[in-house]
């Protein structure tokens, strides 16, 4: 709240009014977006970031709606392994560790439990990265890697004969798709094929 010269951020923990039912319990998601808020969002706004009351929001609202997970859960294992309790820490990368072992375990769940080593145990990040990549070799993951010659391939051509490559060998999800589309139609608007340009679309 601010008025003129003063404004009041209620000492750095901003002001918050969720949402509840009328036994007075938050509704779905108030609580995810209060951790969301207390881990760094916040800062948008004049918040400072609070880890520990991120994980408490984050943790109440998992055990009353547990599919609320599956909306940030790269946020929530992030939250867990930068938690100054070794012990929660060490569960958490545990818990991953065995989620591993799941062979039929997603490819999508795999990423994102990995990313939680990203920064915090690079060489772990990079070791499961290396395991999703060999457990799913035409995957999202393996789209990634595969895109680099694409990204810096300039000429117009040769890009739609990476792209159809990768198409057919890999899975790609609409948004790598699209992206690609479009990197494609700026090669051709670069060279002035307006021809070319508009059947990338088609």
């Amino acid at each position: 709240m601010s008025s003129d010269k003063l404004t009041d951020n209620n000492d750095d923990k901003g002001y918050f009014i969720g949402m509840k039912k009328a036994n007075g319990s938050p509704v779905e998601g108030e609580q995810l977006v209060e951790g969301l808020l207390c881990q760094g969002t916040g800062g948008l706004i004049g918040m400072k970031s609070n880890l520990k009351d991120a994980q408490l929001h984050y943790d109440n609202e998992i055990a009353a709606y547990p599919a609320s997970f599956n909306v940030a859960p790269n946020t929530y294992y992030a939250i867990l392994m930068s938690n100054k309790d070794v012990t929660k820490a060490a569960a958490t990368k545990q818990r991953i560790l065995t989620a591993f072992k799941n062979t039929s375990a997603p490819e999508s769940e795999l990423s994102i439990m990995a990313a939680a080593f990203a920064s915090s145990e690079k060489p772990l990040y990079d070791s499961l990265s290396k395991v999703i990549l060999a457990r799913y070799p035409k995957g999202t993951a393996a789209a990634v890697a595969a895109m680099a010659p694409f990204r810096k391939e300039t000429d117009p051509v040769k890009k739609a004969e990476l792209y159809t490559a990768i198409k057919n060998n890999y899975t790609l999800t609409k948004a790598q798709n699209d992206n690609m589309l479009m990197d494609m139609a700026n090669a051709y608007a670069a060279k002035k094929d307006l021809t070319a340009l508009k059947n990338v679309w088609l």
